[in-house]
């Protein structure tokens, strides 16, 4: 399916027919009332009426990162998706779980994650 219009002006022609091609994707042939939202004022948070989405995504644009619509139907695509496994070597990943999250999470902070627990400390009291 053609997914161009999403990052095209909202009041253009292809933008509003693929605004309608979603919705009718969207609310298909399922009994469904309302959806999750993709507008970027909502940013797929609240369930709304097909035509409060319509207004919506009219108004404030369609939220340009969500080009899989999964929670409208469509089926997960993984061959488009790339992983990156990155190889840490000398790490002990089962240690410290939390620690290890956060070193993940914070790179550049990883050295002062694997300081020793019962390292001296300074002490602020004072």
């Amino acid at each position: 399916m053609d997914k161009s219009w999403i990052t095209k002006h909202f009041f253009s022609q292809d933008y509003i027919s693929g605004v309608k091609d979603f919705l009718d994707f969207a609310f298909g042939n399922s009994k469904i009332i309302m959806i999750k939202c993709p507008c970027q004022r909502c940013c797929l948070t609240k369930h709304k009426l097909r035509v409060e989405v319509e207004g919506d995504l009219v108004c404030y644009g369609f939220l340009p990162s969500y080009t899989n619509w999964y929670f409208h139907g469509e089926e997960l695509d993984f061959q488009d998706q790339t992983t990156r496994v990155e190889q840490k070597s000398n790490v002990d990943h089962f240690e410290n779980p939390t620690m290890n999250m956060l070193g993940d999470i914070f790179p550049s902070m990883s050295n002062s994650f694997s300081e020793a627990p019962n390292s001296p400390r300074e002490d602020h009291s004072k």
